[in-house]
């Protein structure tokens, strides 16, 4: 759950990986991560050296290995006991000796989301559309045609605001994050028996987004596929009548904090608000308090 609050913050990716080091042991060899990483020591004691980054916001085919003569003296150098919490920017080299006993620390790692990747991921989804985006390309395609389409497409897409471009890539990339929550087998299991006074909360981490048009309102959800995989053009949604409106802005806007179907602001009566909530716990996007 502490990662699901930490992408709630700041989005993207956050992931957790225990290190367990035997007694006077180093860790691994002097290098920088591609992520912002929290060190969080659990048992033990270990000795950090930490140097001023060397390069800003790295992608893994910049990640590399150094020799610590080569850094000079590290900026940071401090012993680590069970409850301190080191920061270590990505793109500033780091390494670790284990001290009289073994240590266990949780490295948890911050992977925000770059421009290039919503770029990137804006193209996949408009190629469904434009089949120019489509083509293939041989040896023998011809070269001028291949420019024509490209500086068409270039232009295009300088016409559309960052803010759509976002809009439509963290739809699907919200489709690519695992459902994580303890509650999700019993709300699915009792989600029949919701009424008006059912205490219900937003499942942590669901990050659902939703659109209106021709009458109705798709809201868009986090599913279980695993992170990692490519981008879902076509992810999980449920599409609602355009009159659930005034409930669904109501839910966005509670965030974690509890509620009863009866306290909805919106035209449905309570009949209706307690069915609602009953589809939204069957996809995932409601849970039980």
């Amino acid at each position: 759950m502490i990662c699901k609050s930490l992408e709630d913050i700041f989005g993207g990716y956050v992931f957790a990986k225990p290190f367990l080091t035997g007694a006077n042991f180093p860790g691994l060899d002097t290098h920088f991560d591609t992520t912002e990483v929290f060190v969080v020591q659990l048992e033990g004691r270990k000795v950090w050296h930490v140097w001023d980054k060397v390069i800003d916001n790295p992608t893994l085919p910049l990640q590399q290995n150094f020799k610590d003569v080569d850094l000079g003296a590290p900026s940071i150098e401090v012993i680590l006991e069970p409850g301190d919490i080191l920061y270590i920017p990505a793109g500033a080299p780091h390494s670790a000796r284990c001290l009289d006993s073994h240590s266990l620390h949780m490295a948890i790692g911050l992977q925000p989301i770059k421009i290039f990747e919503v770029l990137e991921g804006y193209l996949r989804l408009m190629s469904e559309h434009i089949v120019e985006l489509r083509q293939n390309i041989y040896p023998f395609t011809e070269r001028d045609l291949l420019d024509k389409n490209t500086k068409l497409l270039l232009d295009r897409l300088k016409k559309v605001p960052f803010d759509v471009i976002k809009a439509d890539f963290d739809i699907a990339y919200s489709a690519t994050k695992h459902e994580t929550c303890d509650r999700r087998l019993e709300t699915l299991a009792a989600s029949h028996a919701i009424t008006e006074s059912t205490k219900l909360r937003l499942r942590q981490g669901v990050d659902i987004q939703a659109r209106t048009g021709d009458g109705s309102i798709s809201i868009y959800f986090s599913s279980t596929i695993s992170p990692g995989k490519p981008l879902v053009s076509r992810p999980s949604n449920v599409t609602l009548p355009d009159y659930c409106q005034g409930e669904i802005d109501y839910i966005c806007s509670r965030g974690l904090v509890c509620f009863t179907p009866s306290q909805l602001s919106g035209d449905l009566n309570l009949e209706s608000k307690a069915l609602l909530c009953q589809e939204l716990a069957n996809v995932g996007i409601l849970i039980l308090e």
